[in-house]
């Protein structure tokens, strides 16, 4: 009886284990194992390349980068007189004013008389160069007469010799005195006390702070200005100005020396004037940030005055520049670099740093030698994108070290 039961149950175990592994192989059958889709692969650390049909190729979209007609740049400006053209007319003598020629707004050639002074320093050195002419026509008597006693053994040499050092001293403070009078304007023989201030330019006087009966000397110094002493006289030609620019630091690296500058003022709302940049400044102001930038500008008609303020426009050509627009979307940020990336097959993406120079709304202007006009740049999933090339880029890092270490 036991053995008949021990029969059964061992049956029925063979039974139930048959079922089991059919029910197990039906499974193996009916049900399919998902496996992960092909990674991108990284070609020469810049191209990502997909496998065809790769699931992250859906939805990426594109937009074709612009070519960038004009780039302008727009500052304010404030005109000065052209320093080249202008000078500030001092007094060498002090003395009292005796009359008042120029006016501002007169035009004067070079030499023209500006102003008289009474001065007693011109005086003093006209009598300098009197006592020097007079020492000297004695002093040569003396020396001719030395000389020819000399001649006949009547004189020393020591003697003669003294008469000639005398001669050539007094030779020397004539020339010196004449000189200073030569350097005054004194060269007629006129030995009066009465000193012209000229204009050393031709040109137009701007500034006057000279009056008649004013007493001039050479160490007053103009209050609340920074020159060290008051100009009697501002001559200049405005026909040429300075334009000064405060350029900040960010546009510093698109401004060149011999770029042209277009300017507008509001007294001439309807005239443009034309200029060129000069001198790119070669330091920041450090409180504002910005650096001094000096253009010069023509003004044949005189309608620009100093110390008005335009808006200056410098505008590069197409042809000049390495720039194109793109949609402001393909821009990603990345450890302190700008990246897009550029479309080259329908499977295939390769990544560039840009340098952004400025934002239009929804567009970016950029610099980059390899972004060109007509390029295919990723405006949607190029996030996925970068995130797809960092792994791909540690993953290519991770094998290449691997290698090493087996070696």
């Amino acid at each position: 009886m036991k053995t008949n039961m021990q029969k059964i149950i061992s049956a029925g175990a063979l039974a139930l284990a048959a079922v089991l592994v059919c029910t197990s192989c039906g499974s193996k059958k009916d049900v399919s194992v998902e496996t992960s889709p092909e990674k991108p692969l990284l070609i020469k650390g810049v191209l990502l390349k997909f496998p065809d049909n790769h699931p992250q190729l859906v939805g990426i979209q594109t937009s074709e980068a612009q070519a960038v007609k004009d780039e302008k740049d727009q500052f304010t400006g404030r005109l000065v007189w052209d320093e080249n053209v202008t000078n500030r007319v001092f007094s060498p003598l002090k003395g009292q004013v005796e009359k008042v020629i120029g006016e501002v707004g007169k035009r004067v050639a070079k030499g023209d008389v500006l102003a008289v002074l009474r001065s007693a320093d011109l005086g003093q050195a006209q009598a300098d160069y009197r006592k020097a002419e007079h020492d000297f026509i004695q002093a040569g008597k003396v020396n001719e007469r030395q000389q020819a006693l000399l001649a006949h053994g009547a004189a020393a040499t020591k003697d003669a010799e003294a008469a000639q050092a005398d001669y050539d001293r007094a030779k020397n403070e004539m020339n010196r005195t004449k000189k200073r009078l030569e350097m005054l304007g004194r060269t007629d023989g006129d030995f009066t006390d009465l000193f012209s201030v000229t204009s050393p330019t031709a040109g137009i006087i701007v500034d006057k702070k000279i009056n008649i009966g004013q007493q001039i000397r050479d160490d007053i110094i103009l209050a609340g200005s920074s020159d060290l002493a008051a100009p009697l006289f501002m001559v200049t030609d405005p026909s040429h100005l300075w334009l000064q620019l405060d350029v900040p630091e960010n546009a510093l690296s698109r401004l060149r020396p011999g770029q042209n500058i277009t300017l507008h003022t509001p007294a001439y709302p309807d005239r443009e004037f034309h200029g060129k940049l000069l001198i790119v400044g070669a330091s920041l102001d450090p409180v504002t940030r910005v650096a001094r930038t000096r253009a010069t500008v023509e003004n044949p008609e005189g309608l620009l005055k100093a110390e008005m303020y335009v808006d200056a426009m410098i505008v590069r050509p197409a042809e000049q520049l390495t720039s194109v627009e793109i949609n402001t979307r393909a821009v990603m940020y990345q450890d302190g670099r700008h990246f897009v990336f550029i479309k080259d097959n329908p499977s295939a993406f390769s990544r560039h740093e840009i340098e952004v120079v400025r934002e239009n709304g929804d567009t970016m202007i950029v610099n980059s030698t390899d972004v060109k006009p007509g390029k295919s740049i990723v405006i949607e999933r190029n996030l996925l994108l970068n995130e797809a090339f960092n792994d791909a880029a540690t993953a290519e890092s991770t094998a290449t070290a691997k290698i090493a270490d087996k070696r």
